[in-house]
């Protein structure tokens, strides 16, 4: 297996046929997406005061990372497949809908690191509280 020639549904297939062998066909799938956020955090574990740089140099942590990602993957695989859900689908779906909620307009290389910021939580505070750098100022920093 390998990402150029495995497809969606055979990874929701093999993660099916894996849990059947074993009898885990009543999961809650509740119980699934907690996992999922579990192993996530266990992922981040490996972040956790080093620089991104000294992960991706080392061998032995890229493993332990690889392995943390399949966890949540095989996670993710199965809740799709419990729930019936075509991730290369939904995943389109939300691309488009993240393009259009942030526009090229706004958000581009060209923009400035504090434009793209302001940006960022004008956006954000549509749907949540205000955020204080939503409206900041040329002169704060």
């Amino acid at each position: 297996m390998n990402d150029k020639q495995t497809t969606v549904q055979e990874l929701k297939e093999r993660v099916k046929q894996f849990r059947a062998e074993r009898g885990w066909t009543d999961t809650d799938q509740k119980d699934v997406a907690i996992s999922i956020c579990l192993e996530a955090a266990e992922l981040l574990e490996h972040f956790q005061w080093v620089k991104t740089e000294e992960v991706k140099d080392h061998s032995r942590w890229r493993q332990a990372v690889a392995e943390e990602m399949a966890d949540v993957l095989f996670l993710l695989m199965e809740l799709a497949e419990q729930f019936d859900i075509d991730l290369a689908k939904a995943f389109q779906a939300k691309v488009t809908k993240q393009a259009n909620k942030y526009p090229l307009s706004e958000f581009n290389p060209s923009k400035s690191k504090q434009e793209l910021r302001q940006a960022y939580y004008r956006i954000k505070s549509k749907t949540r509280t205000d955020h204080p750098f939503a409206e900041e100022k040329e002169h704060d920093s």
